[in-house]
């Protein structure tokens, strides 16, 4: 990116030709830091950079990538001893390279991360910077781990910038081509080694930041050309897309928000996992399971989904929803509240987030259309609403899942509603409904369409690309049910984020090169006769590069009832080539004026911002209003006040904010004012008032503090009012408040013009917990069952008033793999806190944990309480870090799995990429591998032993308690066994039942009959009828596991395949030695557990 060196120069020399012009310039931004912090253990040298960016470039991706030096990035220079110069250099775009005495030297032992504050290589946005982790085995750096606290090191770390010449260099003085100016690095042990994922959290990295000033953007060398230019009355043409205008490129997600994993919520009841007949709803499962920590009223759920979208590039998330008044309409008003406060926690703390959008489900929509669309406006808060241009006209885009019935009339109808109850706090944004859109899939169950290794959604992109939509949707990010998820999942690990990410960012080489704006920061209200700068960005949406051969120049003409009135006396040229999918900026003085330089009359303008290109101009238009005395006006952007609240607290929020009066005012010669108001804002509750104690600068953004207190005009505290409550009432007012933002001189009582408002939801209860692992504390991987473990954790009151000694405690639950809660005999006894703890303060408590009877991969939940009934995490506010989930491994118990390795003689399981692996009924039938059963990226990935019913069937218990050991499905391998009279040798102890995970074959029922021979020399056959793989599951059938859909040599096919679980009582004063299986190569064998 390039930008123009002598923007103000040219500005004020622009100045001098207009009279009476008045120019305000902006006071310099602050400059960019970099934080650095360094830790090390006997493996690894760690090292994590927060950098400052306004503008993330970037385009190496791939490990030790040539030419990483000219992203933007970091370096780690390493110097020991006699050893070279070694080198980590990495990029915001993700490529790394390991250099040793300034040589590319491949090394792939090394671990890093990359995550980014804002968008790659989008120039009509400000990002805010990246974070880069990195782990150096000491191996790599000539030195043996265990000496690595003696050894001494210089360093120097610098922080690359595109198109600047010098990096930031740290130490202050350091070269690289000098060692000995390099600094002594001081390392502090780590108890816990860091998690390399590119997310610095808080407690992972110890010590102290080192901080140093990083490069800005380039400016640009050269001289903008002062070029007078007649009006030109020529009209204004746009390229040649839609009918309905020049619409931005923008790409859509649907995200569902109708999960509830959590049995213990009392206000927001399950749904979309377990249905009426015991089995999963879903078809496929995310990579994390159905437990109580997948629920979109949960604001961890909600941080985990909108960091993954942003991962795989989609830029709006669109939240599904359906009337206020359908049964499901409060569940979805506290999902979406919920995702709210997600996106604000994530945006304190640096997190890029996706805009949201409206996806309304006409099936789900009673009566009013505009009814139904209105309580999202006034849930999701204007700076998290995504805003598309059409035909130079900023919109709320509203996605309809069926709009056939809908005449321009109604449509104009609601957006005249919109316009009047919503257009002032918009910022001059209307409503965009019904406009095309192109929709991406990876396949569904039902319909089914197979997936085909991801053919199928490579097909779907380019069928889009082909469409010239310039709106693309996929469909979905996360309806498991109608196995349509392209987010992380179990069956398809993060194979499809990752595959979204490349087809999103493949340009079109059939297309030519075609430049779009961006959006702009220009205030909807001007002064006449007055100047202003205008940063504008153009991103290029072609298939092709623009090159400086074009000539490409940027103007603006004034235009009044259509007609132009007034051309701008400059024209900056495009300085830069811009390569597809990359932007540039360029910036604009915009003048008030009219072509002999007398200042506009007052009015409302349209500003047509436009490229100019030989022989042809192309742009957008904006609405401007001029005041021939530009009155003060305040613009509010956001705030990060949590729509989440608690009754009697005190809530902080950050108000951001852009003062536009004519001068500047002093500080304390300001007050921000909030107003709180019903949520249907027919009445004024209560206000307050927070003096501004800095200087508020014309056109400077500023970040006000202020605190928030929900009582009334009485001082009493304001009654509950949330989303759920519509449970019991259709009225609104019962459902939150809105809190509305102004600010005034302390001279008056009267707000300036210029508002913002956001809801809130206001909830009871007291106690809040944040909860971790002690600092000390560490679990084993694996821990033998019916044991009792220690537990080391560390309590944070977050809540609003002290907790009393034995008052509160530290509990916890076991839940299976797939997220169902394990109801075991022994109780895991509540560890209580010793002394008070005062809100803010932290407390370590020991909880002993019983540990499951049975062995398999398990999630411990770790949560406080206030016996005996409050749970804090079923209270209706979620905060992040309410439930510790530590994965744990449970071997040994009261069960024994046999391994039948040596007895698989049939591979009866192929991958989607080897469709053809296997054969289970001579037909060329298989189950699906990433089925088989559904955990190959989850929290059991790795683990051959799965509970019977596994995401499946929960009906019965007595089934579901069992553990299973299945074959592997790497391609090739057997793994079941066709019954041919084979015998199982058993371990010499006693047992009282058999369980086995069987199928029958070939189209029919068939017997599985076993001979039972103990050690007393007596044998005993049994028998069960066992139905065939493809009939579906009976009342009276356990599920060991089924696969939705069935794997041929040529396509899946839809059908479910079900294995059931069959037992066989042993008697308990018998010594069991064998079991011989049926002489039947249509009865096939996956699985056999032994219980004592």
């Amino acid at each position: 990116m390039t930008m123009l060196k002598n923007t103000l120069a040219a500005a004020a020399a622009l100045a001098l030709l207009l009279p009476g012009a008045v120019l305000a310039q902006t006071p310099p931004a602050p400059t960019p830091q970099a934080e650095a912090r360094f830790t090390y253990d006997n493996n690894y040298l760690y090292a994590a950079f927060q950098v400052d960016d306004a503008q993330l470039l970037g385009v190496h991706q791939e490990p030790m990538a040539k030419g990483i030096e000219d992203d933007d990035g970091v370096g780690l220079y390493l110097k020991i001893g006699n050893e070279p110069v070694r080198a980590m250099l990495v990029s915001v775009a993700g490529g790394f390279s390991f250099l040793e005495n300034g040589t590319p030297k491949p090394l792939f032992t090394i671990k890093y991360g990359v995550t980014r504050q804002g968008t790659l290589n989008r120039l009509d946005d400000v990002d805010r910077g990246y974070t880069v982790e990195l782990a150096i085995p000491w191996a790599a750096l000539g030195v043996e781990g265990k000496a690595a606290a003696t050894t001494k090191i210089a360093y120097a770390a610098t922080v690359r910038k595109k198109g600047v010449a010098a990096a930031a260099l740290f130490p202050a003085g350091a070269a690289l081509d000098k060692p000995e100016s390099f600094g002594t690095l001081a390392l502090q042990a780590s108890a816990t080694a860091p998690f390399i994922d590119g997310e610095q959290k808080i407690g992972e990295w110890p010590g102290v930041a080192l901080r140093f000033p990083v490069p800005a953007a380039p400016a640009a060398g050269g001289t903008t050309p002062l070029v007078p230019v007649p009006v030109d009355s020529s009209p204004l043409t746009a390229p040649p897309l839609p009918k309905d205008g020049v619409r931005e490129r923008r790409l859509f997600a649907r995200l569902s928000l109708a999960y509830q994993g959590d049995t213990t919520k009392i206000t927001f009841p399950p749904q979309g996992v377990i249905g009426s007949t015991g089995t999963f709803v879903p078809t496929d499962q995310p990579a994390n399971g159905f437990g109580p920590w997948y629920s979109a009223d949960r604001v961890g759920w909600a941080r985990t989904e909108l960091a993954q979208l942003r991962r795989a590039g989609v830029e709006v998330a669109l939240t599904q929803l359906g009337s206020p008044d359908v049964a499901t309409g409060p569940m979805e008003e506290k999902a979406l509240t919920v995702l709210v406060a997600a996106c604000r926690e994530m945006q304190q703390e640096r997190q890029a987030t996706p805009l949201l959008g409206l996806w309304l489900d006409r099936s789900q929509v009673k009566g009013d259309l505009y009814l139904a669309l209105r309580r999202w406006f006034a849930l999701v808060p204007p700076e998290l609403r995504a805003t598309v241009r059409v035909g130079g006209v900023s919109v709320y885009p509203v996605f309809l899942s069926d709009s056939s019935d809908l005449t321009p009339e109604v449509i104009e109808e609601v957006r005249q509603k919109f316009a009047a109850e919503f257009g002032g706090l918009a910022q001059g944004v209307s409503l965009g409904i019904g406009f095309p859109f192109a929709t991406v899939t990876p396949g569904s169950q039902e319909p089914f369409v197979a997936r085909r290794s991801g053919e199928t959604y490579a097909k779907s992109w380019e069928s889009a690309r082909k469409s010239g939509e310039p709106w693309v949707v996929l469909d979905s990010w996360n309806d498991f049910t109608r196995a349509t998820e392209l987010a992380p999942s179990r069956q398809y690990g993060d194979f499809y984020v990752e595959l979204t990410r490349r087809l999103a960012t493949v340009p079109d080489t059939t297309k030519p090169a075609q430049l779009q704006f961006g959006a702009l920061d220009l205030p909807r209200r001007l002064a006449a006769g007055t100047l202003t700068a205008l940063p504008i960005g153009l991103t290029n949406i072609g298939g092709k590069a623009v090159t400086l051969d074009d000539a490409i120049q940027v103007g603006y003409r004034w235009f009044q009832d259509g007609k132009p009135i007034a051309e701008g006396p400059v024209r900056v040229p495009l300085r830069e080539s811009v390569l597809p999918g990359f932007g540039a900026t360029v910036t604009l003085g915009i003048a008030t004026v009219l072509a002999d330089g007398k200042p506009l009359p007052a009015g409302s303008y349209e500003l047509h911002l436009e490229l100019l290109l030989p022989g042809e101009r192309t742009g957008i238009s904006v609405p401007v209003r001029v005041e021939e005395k530009l009155e003060d006006t305040v613009q509010i952007a956001s705030t990060t006040l949590t729509p989440l609240l608690r009754m009697g607290g005190k809530f902080p929020a950050t108000v951001r904010l852009r003062w536009l009066g004519k001068e500047a005012l002093p500080p304390g010669e300001a007050q921000l004012l909030y107003q709180i108001l019903t949520a249907d804002g027919k009445e004024v509750l209560s206000s307050g008032a927070t003096p501004v104690g800095e200087s508020l600068k014309p056109g400077t953004w500023a970040d006000l503090p202020a605190v928030v207190e929900l009582i009334g005009k009485d001082g009493v505290p304001l009654e509950p009012a949330y989303p759920e409550r519509r449970l019991e009432s259709p009225d609104e007012r019962k459902t939150g408040y809105r809190i509305r933002w102004a600010l005034a001189r302390t001279s008056s009582t009267t707000p300036v013009q210029g508002a913002y408002e956001e809801r809130v939801a206001l909830y009871p209860g007291e106690d809040d917990a944040r909860i971790s692992l002690a600092p000390d504390a560490s679990l084993p991987s694996s821990v033998e069952a019916e044991k009792t473990i220690s537990v080391r954790v560390t309590l944070i009151n977050r809540g609003l008033k002290r907790w009393n000694k034995g008052k509160v405690a530290v509990t916890g639950r076991w839940f299976q793999a797939d997220g169902l809660r394990v109801n075991q005999g022994r109780a895991i006894l509540n560890a209580f806190i010793d002394r008070e703890v005062a809100p803010g303060e932290a407390i370590d408590v020991t909880a002993e944990i019983a540990v499951p009877e049975r062995p398999g991969r398990y999630v411990l939940g770790l949560f406080a309480l206030r016996p005996p009934e409050v749970i804090f995490p079923m209270h209706p506010i979620s905060r992040t870090g309410d439930m510790l989930q530590v994965p744990v491994m449970v071997t040994g118990g009261r069960q024994v799995p046999l391994d039948l390795t040596s007895l698989f003689d049939t591979d009866g399981v192929a991958s989607e990429q080897r469709s053809r692996d296997g054969d289970l009924d001579g037909t060329g039938l298989t189950l699906p591998a990433e089925w088989f059963p559904s955990d190959h990226y989850g929290l059991n990935q790795g683990n051959l032993l799965y509970p019977s019913g596994y995401s499946a069937d929960i009906s019965s218990v007595a089934a579901r308690s069992i553990v299973f050991r299945y074959g592997v499905t790497t391609d090739g391998v057997k793994n079941v066994i066709a019954c041919n009279g084979q015998t199982l040798s058993v371990p010499k102890e006693k047992f009282f039942a058999i369980h086995i995970a069987a199928t029958a074959t070939g189209g029919s029922e068939r017997n599985l009959s076993v001979v039972l021979r103990y050690k007393d020399g007596t044998t005993e056959t049994r028998t069960r009828v066992l139905r065939d793989i493809a009939t579906p599951a009976g009342a009276d059938d356990a599920v060991a596991f089924f696969t939705p859909r069935q794997r041929h040599a040529e396509l899946d096919q839809a059908g479910a395949l079900t294995v059931r679980h069959v037992i066989f009582p042993v008697p308990v004063t018998k010594e069991l030695v064998s079991v011989t299986l049926p002489s039947d190569p249509k009865v096939k064998l996956f699985a056999v557990t032994l219980e004592r």
